[in-house]
């Protein structure tokens, strides 16, 4: 199982237009530094692969895939707006989700096939288990454990912190890794986001061998800084960047 970050931005991506913060000046300086959305890749077997959320057009990526399911952590755009264009595919695509809140996918969906999901539903895509997990965020939003035979990850934006029952059910897992939502930088304190000391914590709770910060906002240190503190933190822990690939 291969794990590859298309998208570790928040809602506006970094650069932002017009901004001149530091983190975006750097982004426009160091290609790697540059944010698209939230959207992650799950890649298995010979070609086959899961979608975790489309934050942006995603086409060019699946298109050389055999894409299996998609699976919407929830309804806000910048966790969907790839949707719009890939349900104009000519096969059904599975798609997996909280309650759909957007008039335009659930009244047209086209080719997606919607599955509503509970919290801790599991359902089984080829040889890989997924399981919903609720997450704390202001609308319904769930994280998904995802298994194959010889690994497991958890991919856990956007939330503040973890509901117990979903620690509780990912402390009596072995994680290879977590993906969490690290929004915001070191002691800024919000409700719907972790800031990244929120996040690093999030992957001692649960055990992780190795957490992955992403949905990093312009609002958080600038990339080479972020890389720099999560490194004095910890060994445990890393920083994604779009294009960021990990074999399990």
């Amino acid at each position: 199982m291969m794990v590859v970050v298309l998208g570790a931005g928040a809602s506006g991506g970094i650069p932002v237009p017009y901004c001149r913060c530091r983190s975006c000046e750097e982004a426009r300086r160091i290609k790697v530094a540059r944010r698209k959305p939230t959207s992650v890749l799950i890649v298995f077997g010979e070609n086959k692969c899961i979608l975790v959320d489309a934050g942006f057009d995603v086409s060019e990526h699946v298109d050389p895939l055999d894409l299996r399911a998609v699976l919407i952590t929830h309804w806000h755009h910048d966790h969907f707006a790839g949707l719009y264009r890939l349900r104009w595919t000519p096969c059904k695509i599975p798609l997996y989700s909280p309650k759909i809140t957007d008039s335009e996918i659930a009244s047209n969906p086209l080719r997606l096939d919607p599955h509503i999901l509970k919290a801790f539903d599991t359902v089984t895509i080829d040889e890989i288990k997924v399981t919903a997990l609720p997450l704390e965020h202001p609308v319904e939003t769930y994280g998904y454990l995802i298994e194959s035979k010889s690994s497991s990850i958890a991919v856990l934006f956007d939330t503040k912190g973890l509901p117990s029952n979903t620690i509780d059910f990912l402390r009596e897992r072995r994680l290879a890794m977590v993906l969490v939502d690290a929004n915001f930088p070191p002691g800024v304190y919000r409700r719907d986001h972790n800031n990244v000391d929120e996040a690093l914590e999030v992957g001692r709770e649960i055990g992780a061998d190795l957490t992955v910060l992403t949905h990093i906002s312009h609002e958080n240190l600038p990339f080479s800084e972020l890389r720099r503190y999560v490194a004095e933190k910890t060994s445990r822990a890393t920083v994604a960047y779009d294009g960021m690939g990990v074999v399990l």
